[in-house]
């Protein structure tokens, strides 16, 4: 499952301000079952799925509700804010790379070399 989220500090590592989390649905696959509208404190390790680096968590590290972590932030501290223009590239924007604008671009590509080479004949 994945999860996506509004980072506002960060404590280590270069993070963006909007992040995607790979986690188990719950149960028996160790996934951390996040809910809408909470705030965590997430502990997350970058973790190769399919070819492709990740973030991931899963309930045996410590990520908890930001509610629940006053001992975690008492020795984190305040950690630094996120710079707002840094964000990562998921999958459904590489998607909409790969299926609509090279596409696109071969397209436009295709059709300037016709008319270059009907304008040569």
């Amino acid at each position: 499952m994945q999860v996506h989220f509004k980072v506002t500090n960060t404590w280590k590592g270069n993070v963006a301000s909007a992040q995607t989390i790979a986690t188990g649905f719950g149960d028996a696959d160790c996934g951390y079952e996040f809910k809408e509208g909470k705030e965590y404190i997430v502990y997350a390790s970058k973790s190769s799925m399919y070819g492709v680096d990740k973030l991931s968590t899963t309930i045996c590290r410590r990520t908890n509700e930001l509610s629940s972590a006053n001992e975690d932030l008492s020795v984190l501290g305040e950690g630094k804010p996120t710079e707002p223009k840094a964000t990562p590239i998921d999958l459904e924007q590489k998607s909409y790379i790969w299926y609509v604008v090279i596409p696109l671009l071969l397209t436009l590509g295709a059709t300037w070399f016709i008319k270059r080479k009907k304008g040569n004949e």
